[in-house]
């Protein structure tokens, strides 16, 4: 009796492997030129890293979302109080920019938010919010969000800018 439930058991568990991965959603996008936002494509992803706080990777057309800024690197990296933050929608063979509906409130230009090097440790990373929106979204659309900083040393903001990106999907 004992054989069977396990043979059972062992079924059903195969058969859900082999549908979820016939679901997956794993984000895939072309491999189109990154639009030009005043960072050197080699330095993409080296720096920063950006991971959705609730590890999905699919949401709806204006919903809220909150997304991990980790500092890879070596310095500290500062933001804008937006985190320079980006989006993107992968449509008609093109990265167009869509909206952000997150409203930042109004502060001195000069007010910065400095990330220092996480090294693993959750509480020295950001966090940014975003309610992407893009009006009549009629299918699931490959998303890329990107954060804009640059690289704070010997005590100031150098000219050196850092950037990372995060694919997802949007959907209506």
């Amino acid at each position: 009796m004992m054989i069977k439930k396990f043979r059972l058991l062992l079924f059903v568990f195969l058969l859900l492997c082999f549908f979820s991965a016939g679901c997956s959603n794993d984000v895939s996008t072309p491999d189109i030129p990154l639009p030009d936002l005043g960072v050197k494509v080699s330095e993409y992803n080296r720096r920063l890293h950006l991971f959705p706080l609730e590890g999905q990777k699919i949401f709806n057309n204006r919903q809220w979302m909150d997304i991990i800024v980790e500092n890879l690197g070596e310095h500290n990296i500062s933001f804008p109080i937006d985190y320079g933050v980006q989006i993107f929608l992968f449509l008609d063979n093109q990265w167009l920019k869509i909206s952000d509906l997150v409203e930042y409130p109004l502060v001195n230009p000069n007010d910065l938010l400095t990330i220092p090097p996480s090294k693993g440790d959750l509480r020295r990373m950001g966090t940014v919010s975003i309610v992407p929106y893009y009006p009549g979204l009629k299918k699931r659309t490959p998303m890329r969000v990107f954060v804009i900083g640059s690289v704070y040393k010997d005590g100031k903001i150098t000219d050196e800018r850092v950037g990372t990106y995060m694919d997802a999907f949007l959907e209506p």
